[in-house]
């Protein structure tokens, strides 16, 4: 891995984090392109702190105790490629509007129990 490429990474190899400050990330914005928030105990989508990551193609979110995608969760997001939440052990999962350009969007070992009609009308064909 080259220096630039570490530069637009960001792992969060802290275990227990339980939520993101609003501004926690904002100084990242126009540079992180990869964000790693796996294994931690986040019940939601830190949209506040996320917001400003406005080259964010890669968001990793899997193991966490998250239970609902809402439809502002990825608000602000305009560029993620790829969103991983998979093994969201605690809870259900629920999908409401998602409304960003994204190509991958795995949610398998999820207790998905609804995905709403149009959840995925935001969606680019």
């Amino acid at each position: 891995m080259n220096v630039t490429t570490l530069r637009h990474t960001l792992s969060q190899f802290v275990t227990g984090v339980k939520s993101l400050a609003p501004n926690s990330l904002s100084s990242q914005g126009n540079t992180l392109s990869h964000l790693v928030l796996s294994k931690n105990e986040l019940s939601e989508v830190p949209t506040r702190a996320i917001k400003s990551l406005k080259n964010l193609d890669h968001l990793n979110l899997n193991e966490n105790r998250i239970h609902a995608l809402r439809a502002s969760a990825f608000k602000g997001l305009s560029k993620v490629w790829t969103a991983m939440c998979n093994h969201n052990k605690r809870t259900n999962v629920w999908l409401q509007c998602i409304s960003f350009q994204v190509t991958r969007l795995t949610l398998y070992h999820n207790q998905i129990q609804s995905i709403d009609r149009n959840a995925f009308d935001g969606l680019k064909r």
